[in-house]
């Protein structure tokens, strides 16, 4: 809006009517008018009643028991009664806005999209960041009402319970980070799901995987996983202002919640790096909402943006790596935790080779899952390609820009492999330099072996999705990584040679990965099972076989894909010269 007066019939606007004018030019974000949608519509009179009397209700409910429970004990004072009250409201809090909240917005954008309201909205002279921000803070209208009603009994008992306000604030800070983060992925949900229900299914299940199961990673070596979540500062508020008991801190035994957070040679203060892992995948989150909101037939990711996206995964895994290989005090630590573990029946020499297979293997399988997205969100279709060579033709250029959507996205499939190679290369010879982790020092060949096999599984999963498109890879990853189990398991139950299943499982990465730890370190998963004996006595076979089959399907899905490629070259080629034949063809009178 301008800041000006409009005029009205015969006359001029009203000063209220001015004023707002003036207003939504200052604070344009304020006064989105999709943020005032979805106020009006959320927060209808019906809505706000019913809600908000449960969570008073609710939020009255947890701040009593937790207290009375806590006071009945009777080693409790008032003021520790009080921290585990507003602990259990904060949980509260973070339930509404993070789950439920992620849920409304998943919901709320394939319904927009189903009414067509979406495609009305791409014609409105707004600015499409502005749209991202009005449905990111208006279709959780509700949830942001609805928490903000449990502030009372939070400034209560944190008065109560003698909180740290800046601390109290840093949690306030990250844990709304962390909404908004969690609430770009329900847009990004909403936006590619084609019904309400599994945006909003597929979004919580993607909200409680990140807040659980990701940070489990995070106690093996990969620290930025467990900075997805606000649980860092959330535990070190537990732990250094709260007071809470023992027993119900168990959650929070591994996770550091003093000094600062280790990454590569640097020590960052945990909201401030909290701030940095957050930020850069609300970032990445954005593009793909963007550049779905103004083509709804573009790629998630540009091929730029993949290739910086992909190194900021390599480059979070080798820092989070990096104290962990080069810290005698945390080698100590794991070699502690290994220890405790009397079921592995590991002498205590076999500890460095455990730890480093370990961070081995998740960080190749952290690798192999981020390929597989990027296969999925940047490679072109037939129809995609089709399209840029005729685009192409029109400009007059000798073919697709190689930026462009429709370019054969195998030269970055490459690009993906060199950028792992080099993270593992700085990984391998961190581990060996520092003389704790290998038992015997593997030759340059053997280590060489994963990588190789990581580069077969990422270009035949390439090759597949450039031949056959999505529906293609998901067809063809059944065929070779889940009927190949299925084959073995028959096999071990019909009570046929184990090492014929061990074979038929070669191609499945799982299996492949686990031969080439096995062979690298020299029966490092040894056991008491006989069939576990039968794999290490041919590792070697098993992973040479292993790679061999990557090499395989690598070479023929490429090959076959590049054909493909070629041929629907040829084609359009020839019918882009047909019609300038056709349009230079002199007219019969």
């Amino acid at each position: 809006m301008n800041a000006t007066y409009a005029k009205r019939g015969r006359g001029f606007a009203s000063p209220a009517a001015y004023t707002f004018t003036v207003s939504a030019t200052a604070f344009p974000t304020l006064f989105n008018p999709l943020i005032v949608k979805g106020y009006r519509e959320r927060l209808r009179l019906k809505h706000v009643l019913t809600w908000g009397v449960v969570v008073i209700v609710v939020a009255g409910f947890i701040y009593a028991i937790a207290f009375f429970l806590a006071s009945n004990q009777g080693k409790l004072q008032a003021t520790d009664a009080n921290a585990i009250a507003l602990a259990a409201l904060l949980v509260l809090q973070a339930i509404i806005l993070m789950l439920i909240g992620t849920g409304s917005v998943a919901t709320g954008i394939v319904q927009e999209r189903s009414a067509r309201v979406l495609d009305y909205q791409r014609m409105t002279p707004m600015s499409p960041t502005s749209k991202i921000i009005g449905y990111l803070f208006g279709l959780p209208a509700r949830e942001y009402f609805l928490a903000a009603l449990v502030f009372p009994y939070i400034i209560v008992a944190a008065l109560a319970s003698d909180v740290s306000l800046w601390n109290l604030t840093q949690l306030y800070i990250v844990g709304l980070i962390s909404v908004w983060l969690y609430h770009m992925m329900g847009m990004v949900a909403g936006i590619v799901a084609p019904r309400p229900w599994k945006a909003g299914v597929a979004t919580q299940a993607m909200v409680l995987i990140t807040y659980f199961v990701l940070p489990l990673l995070g106690q093996w070596g990969f620290t930025f996983f467990l900075y997805l979540t606000p649980r860092p500062v959330f535990a070190k508020l537990a732990l250094e202002e709260l007071n809470l008991p023992a027993s119900l801190l168990s959650n929070f035994k591994d996770i550091p919640t003093t000094g600062d957070v280790p990454f590569f040679a640097m020590n960052f203060d945990p909201m401030v790096f909290t701030l940095l892992v957050q930020s850069f995948l609300i970032v990445s989150l954005f593009v793909i909402v963007y550049r779905k909101w103004r083509q709804e037939t573009r790629h998630p990711f540009s091929k730029i943006y993949a290739l910086l996206f992909y190194a900021g995964v390599q480059i979070g895994l080798l820092g989070s790596l990096w104290p962990w290989i080069t810290d005698p005090q945390r080698f100590k630590e794991v070699s502690q935790r290994l220890e405790n573990m009397q079921w592995l029946g590991l002498p205590g020499s076999r500890y460095g080779d455990v730890i480093i297979g370990i961070l081995l293997s998740t960080f190749l399988a952290v690798s192999g899952g981020a390929v597989l997205l990027m296969a999925n969100m940047i490679t072109p279709d037939r129809h995609t390609y089709a399209r840029g060579i005729r685009q192409a033709k029109k400009l007059g250029l000798p073919r697709n820009p190689w930026t462009n959507d429709a370019a054969d996205a195998t030269p970055y499939m490459a690009a993906f492999v060199l950028m792992t190679a080099a993270s593992y290369t700085v990984f391998v010879w961190l581990a060996v330099d520092s003389g704790r982790f290998f038992t015997k020092a593997p030759s340059a060949p053997a280590l060489a072996l994963p990588i190789l096999i990581f580069a077969g599984l990422a270009m035949y999963l390439q090759g597949i999705a450039s031949r056959w498109g999505k529906r293609g890879l998901t067809m063809g990853l059944f065929l070779v990584w889940i009927v190949p189990f299925l084959l073995s398991i028959t096999i071990i139950v019909a009570k046929q040679p184990v090492l014929s299943a061990l074979y038929v499982g070669a191609s499945m990465p799982v299996m492949s990965l686990m031969y080439c730890i096995t062979y690298l370190f020299d029966g490092l998963m040894s056991s008491r099972l006989e069939d576990d004996m039968v794999m290490l006595n041919n590792a070697g076979p098993l992973t040479f076989f292993t790679l061999g089959v990557n090499t395989l399907l690598a070479v023929v899905t490429i090959i076959v894909a590049q054909r493909h490629l070629a041929r629907i070259r040829r084609q359009e080629l020839k019918r882009a010269e047909s019609e300038d034949d056709a349009s230079t063809a002199p007219v019969a009178t």
